[in-house]
C-alpha cells in the first residue's frame, strides 16, 4: 500500500511538472506570436522606409527648388562657353537684381543655351540679353523684361542666323523679341502678355516664324 501511494504521488509529481513545461512553452509561443501580430519589426522596416522616402523627396524637391542665381551668375557662364564648349545648360532659374545689368552676348563661336524649362526674370529691371553674335536659345522662359524702346532679346545684325526654339515669352513690357538681324528663325515658341510692342518686332530680313503660340500680346502701353 505504502508502495502504492509512493508511485500515485510520483505520477503525480510528473504530470505537474509535465503541465507546468507545457505552460511555460505555450507562455512564450504566445509571446512570439503577440510580437509578431503586433507588427514590431515590420512596423520598424516601414518606418525605416518612409524616413527614407521622405528624404530622397524632400532631396529631390531641393534640387527642383533651388535657389536662382542671379543675372551675373547667368553672364560667368556665358562667358565660360568657348570653341570647346559652346553649350551652357541651364539647372536653375536667374532672377535680376537691382545693380544688374542686361547680358550682353557677343561671342567668337556660336553659342546654345538650353533652359530645360529654367526661367529667366528680368524682375522688371530692364531687359534680358542683347545678342551680338548669333546664339541658339531653346527651351526658356523669359519673363518681366521692361523697357520702352526695347524687348526681352534684342537681336542685334552681327546676330544673323540665331534661333529661338521651344521658348517662352511672358509678361514682357516692350514687346519679346527685336529681330535686327538676317536670317533668324523663331520656332516653336508661345508669347503671352507681351505689350507695348509686337510680341516679335522684325526690322530685317528673311525671319522665319513658324509653329508659334501668340495669346494676348498687344501692341501698345
Amino acid at each position: 500500500m505504502g508502495k502504492f501511494n509512493a508511485k500515485l504521488l510520483f505520477a503525480i509529481f510528473m504530470v505537474l511538472i509535465l503541465c507546468s513545461v507545457q505552460a511555460i512553452a505555450a507562455a512564450d509561443d504566445a509571446g512570439d506570436i503577440v510580437a509578431s501580430d503586433n507588427g514590431d519589426l515590420s512596423e520598424e522596416i516601414s518606418n525605416d522606409n518612409v524616413i527614407n522616402n521622405d528624404q530622397l523627396m524632400a532631396s529631390n524637391d531641393d534640387a527642383l527648388a533651388a535657389e536662382p542665381g542671379t543675372f551675373t551668375d547667368l553672364k560667368n557662364e556665358i562667358s565660360k562657353l568657348d570653341s570647346n564648349n559652346s553649350t551652357l545648360v541651364l539647372s536653375k532659374d536667374y532672377v535680376r537684381a537691382d545693380n544688374e545689368n542686361t547680358i550682353s552676348i557677343s561671342k567668337k563661336v556660336n553659342i546654345t543655351i538650353i533652359g530645360n524649362g529654367h526661367k529667366i526674370d528680368a524682375n522688371q529691371l530692364g531687359t534680358i540679353f542683347t545678342v551680338s553674335s548669333p546664339v541658339v536659345l531653346k527651351d526658356i522662359v523669359f519673363v518681366n523684361s521692361v523697357n520702352k524702346y526695347s524687348s526681352a532679346i534684342s537681336l542685334q545684325p552681327n546676330s544673323a542666323g540665331s534661333i529661338i526654339d521651344s521658348c517662352t515669352f511672358e509678361n514682357n513690357n516692350g514687346g519679346a523679341i527685336t529681330v535686327n538681324a538676317d536670317d533668324v528663325t523663331i520656332t516653336d515658341s508661345t508669347f503671352i502678355n507681351n505689350t507695348n510692342k509686337a510680341a516679335i518686332y522684325i526690322l530685317n530680313n528673311n525671319a522665319v516664324v513658324s509653329k508659334c503660340n501668340f495669346l494676348n500680346n498687344t501692341n501698345g502701353g
